[in-house]
């Protein structure tokens, strides 16, 4: 009996930690499906098609599919561990989850890499970088972001668990029997190696090249004086600083998970946290793009399709001028951008 009533108050102290990322979950949902969702409909029809046009696109519609699941995670979240969508269901949104992350993380290294591209080779962009170009790179990052999840679409199942409830959970070993102890230790094994593989190539990997880019570009800017505007990279910056604080608490918990038993007080922390920063990272960061360049005061005063078009034909044109100063002094004369 006493054993019973502790593992009850346990769920309800999980419930009670689960109830915060939840409610954020409800509350956001709703600005996030609308941000996005118009934030997709300028780009995709009522902007000229262009290299950064095409990256954006991508990049948010990456927020919008993490986005369209918030409420069945909030609900997952308040009727925790019961899983009440069907296996189906606990395979598709946990894949789909990590689809989104890393193709947001993929499409940032690629901005990244194009804007290097753009102040140290920029002869070679003018003959390489196209619209086609860009396409095919964003269908590929698809792809591989697809392809880096498969392992939710094979390990994730349901099963009942000792209270007869049904639970969404990784089975890391295929055998069924989860009291097996070399079956244990299989799953520990696998699991690890998950970890490191998405901790490496959804995180560390990516924030190192993004960082190189970013620090080897102000450097070449500096030296040459390409340009005294900071427009071109102050959207970019943003969006990479609010993935950083986003995206760490979240690698951070699972590595914590991997030892459940050790770190409790801990593994609730950062659970909330990775919960909420990263509702907030596919959520609020399109407003990001509308408040760079803009006077505050000014956005309550245009129409949403202007101030839209006025954000990123901002960052386009200063994308421009900082690429035409590049090439002026490369090869002595204006070279409109081919953007």
């Amino acid at each position: 009996m006493t054993v019973r009533m502790e593992m009850q108050e346990v769920f309800k102290e999980r419930k009670m930690v689960n109830l915060v990322p939840a409610t954020f979950f409800f509350i956001t949902f709703l600005f996030g499906i609308i941000a996005n969702s118009l934030f997709l409909w300028v780009l995709g029809f009522k902007m000229k098609r262009a290299v950064n046009i095409i990256w954006f696109f991508h990049l948010i519609l990456a927020n919008f599919i993490f986005t369209i699941m918030m409420p069945i995670i909030g609900v997952y979240l308040l009727v925790y561990p019961q899983w009440i969508f069907g296996q189906l269901m606990c395979k598709l949104i946990n894949t789909l989850l990590s689809v989104s992350m890393f193709a947001a993380v993929f499409l940032l290294t690629i901005i990244s890499t194009d804007r290097y591209l753009l102040v140290v080779h920029p002869l070679w962009c003018r003959s390489h970088r196209t619209t086609k170009c860009a396409s095919t790179i964003s269908a590929m990052t698809w792809v591989l972001a697809l392809v880096f999840s498969a392992p939710y679409l094979i390990f994730r199942v349901t099963r009942l668990d000792e209270q007869n409830r049904t639970i969404c959970y990784n089975n890391y070993a295929f055998p069924n029997d989860w009291e097996d102890l070399n079956t244990l230790k299989l799953k520990r094994k696998v699991q690890c190696f998950l970890f490191v593989f998405r901790f490496l190539l959804g995180f560390l990997l990516p924030f190192i090249i993004i960082s190189f880019c970013y620090l080897t570009i102000a450097s070449k800017m500096k030296m040459k004086s390409l340009t005294k505007s900071k427009k071109p990279f102050k959207v970019i910056i943003i969006v990479i600083i609010s993935f950083l604080f986003s995206w760490t608490p979240y690698h951070v918990y699972y590595g914590l998970s991997l030892y459940p038993d050790h770190y409790p007080g801990l593994l609730n922390i950062f659970k909330v946290l990775s919960s909420c920063l990263t509702c907030i990272n596919s959520c609020f960061t399109p407003i990001l793009y509308l408040f760079i360049g803009e006077n505050f005061k000014q956005i309550f005063r245009r129409s949403i399709m202007s101030l839209f078009e006025s954000a990123f034909n901002e960052y386009t044109n200063s994308m421009d001028q900082s690429y035409n100063d590049r090439l002026e002094i490369s090869v002595h004369s204006t070279v409109k951008d081919q953007i």
